[in-house]
């Protein structure tokens, strides 16, 4: 669902005028199970700098400082999640030279870059 892919709003839930109204009940239980959601599903969020407020899913060991070893796991990601077929039989994304050339352009400035190709992550 789409309130998976977006963080909590930073003014929390939604407030409950009346508590017998069951549509505001049931605003409040959605926003608290989208809440959940994001914090441990791992559907790709909205922007990708999200990910950093997903806990547990966020760490060293998948941050990189390095454009050369970041590169690497992505064209690792890449190769081993490769792009849908279309039912066409065009691809569905871009290819990997493609992918790399931006992610080579922008990495050093400070851009992220997603490694998600086929709705995998």
């Amino acid at each position: 669902m789409e309130g998976g892919r977006r963080p909590p709003h930073p003014n929390g839930p939604p407030s409950i005028t009346d508590p017998e109204d069951k549509g505001q009940q049931k605003v409040l239980n959605r926003y608290r199970e989208a809440a959940a959601e994001f914090q441990t599903g791992n559907v790709p969020p909205t922007m990708t700098g999200y990910w950093l407020m997903k806990r547990e899913q966020a760490s060293a060991e998948r941050t990189w400082t390095n454009v050369d070893s970041s590169l690497a796991w992505l064209s690792k990601v890449y190769a081993d999640n490769p792009p849908m077929e279309r039912s066409d039989g065009l691809m569905a994304y871009c290819g990997l030279d493609l992918k790399m050339e931006y992610a080579s352009d922008v990495l050093p400035r400070g851009v992220d870059v997603s490694s998600t190709v086929s709705g995998h992550d």
